[in-house]
């Protein structure tokens, strides 16, 4: 339908690579967890999105890792989001349970403009998802 579309999606699990391939045929889809996309050119990408990920990555060090990895992949000018969990404190890490104070964006990623972070919960139908949001990024030209 969108013939000029290519889509392109990294996923530990198999079946959400097949499910992929079923349902979004215009794209490449690869087992793999983010951390290293190395098959995958440096600035290749309109639009980047990160949804669900960093929160099960183990550290900080790993957070950065995998946010310059997405920022690699996307083109300049490019659109990237990322959802994260909120911890004003940064005390709670680890698996399943990683969470990013809003302001860490600003001072730890380079080659990229913060565009807006908004916090899911304010979201009418998402009060419950208080200590979500969402990161709008740019990458710079």
């Amino acid at each position: 339908s969108y013939p000029h579309l290519f889509l392109g999606g990294t996923d530990p699990e198999k079946k959400a690579i097949k499910l992929a391939k079923k349902h979004l045929s215009h794209g490449d889809y690869l087992v793999g967890n983010g951390m290293n996309m190395e098959n995958i050119l440096s600035n290749s990408y309109d639009i980047v999105i990160s949804h669900c990920v960093i929160i099960y990555l183990k550290n900080m060090s790993q957070v950065s890792d995998f946010c310059n990895e997405i920022i690699r992949i996307a083109k300049p000018g490019a659109r990237i989001m990322i959802t994260s969990m909120i911890d004003e404190k940064g005390e709670h890490l680890g698996t399943g349970n990683i969470r990013i104070s809003k302001t860490w964006w600003k001072k730890s990623l380079n080659n990229v403009t913060v565009d807006n972070i908004i916090t899911i919960g304010d979201l009418e139908g998402c009060e419950h998802q208080k200590d979500r949001y969402v990161v709008y990024l740019t990458k710079n030209i």
